[in-house]
């Protein structure tokens, strides 16, 4: 149950593309896999939850991800 808490805690858009990609790769070369990766990271970096993340780090506190 900690770990789940833990889990929880981070931003929900961070938490939903990896299992997205798990589900791709079954059906995926590798070199395609390689690719949505990259695209699902670049897009991961974009997000103003990324933002909050780093902000919160840096200001020492935990961070109020929204899901953007």
């Amino acid at each position: 149950m900690e770990l789940a808490n833990r889990i929880a805690e981070k931003s929900p858009i961070a938490l939903s593309l990896p299992r997205k990609l798990v589900k791709l790769a079954s059906r995926s070369t590798l070199d395609e896999g390689l690719r949505r990766e990259v695209d699902l990271f670049a897009l991961c970096f974009s997000t103003e939850d990324k933002n909050e993340g780093v902000s919160a780090f840096l200001e020492k506190r935990k961070p109020e991800f929204k899901g953007r």
